[in-house]
């Protein structure tokens, strides 16, 4: 785990499109895109992401897969929208979806939420006041849509789920 100096990211990226199409890659994580781009001193960072982010919606495009590039938020007590994601405007502005992962307050039920904020792949979006909420759930590290069948299938208890479909499985 090593940022990417500069204009080197284009490595990033070539490392990315060689796993495509060496595994059949269809769908790459990123996290995250602050520290996978760190400029010299004399380079725009905002361009640099601009460029970053361009050339990943690209890919995503000739190759036909997804991926999902974590952007966190500015420091912040506002709600989350396309303009609170730290960095270029163009961060959302290239990308097809723009989602909001973040923790509920201590005194939720539920441990975080989830909201869709732009969306061009069908237009819906899942703003705060209908955020899906969500629980992780340790003893199987998921993440479960709070009071689905999934969280009480891996919620036997903190230390005994079942977990005979997981893939570490041993």
């Amino acid at each position: 785990n090593r940022a990417v100096i500069g204009d080197e990211y284009d490595g990033l990226i070539e490392v990315v499109i060689k796993a495509i199409k060496q595994y059949g890659i269809k769908l790459v994580f990123l996290d995250n895109l602050m520290t996978a781009i760190e400029c010299e001193a004399n380079t725009d960072i905002y361009r640099a992401q601009s460029e970053f982010v361009k050339k990943l919606e690209k890919l995503a495009k000739t190759y036909n897969v997804i991926i999902l590039l974590v952007a966190h938020p500015r420091k912040s007590n506002a709600d989350f929208d396309n303009d609170t994601v730290s960095g270029s405007a163009d961060i959302t502005n290239a990308v097809d979806v723009v989602m909001c992962y973040q923790r509920a307050s201590n005194d939720a039920d539920y441990d975080s939420t989830l909201i869709v904020t732009k969306n061009r792949l069908t237009g819906e979006l899942i703003l705060k006041d209908d955020a899906v909420k969500l629980s992780y759930i340790p003893s199987c590290k998921r993440i479960v849509q709070y009071g689905s069948d999934a969280r009480r299938k891996y919620l036997v208890s903190e230390t005994s789920a079942d977990t005979s479909d997981l893939p570490w499985e041993e």
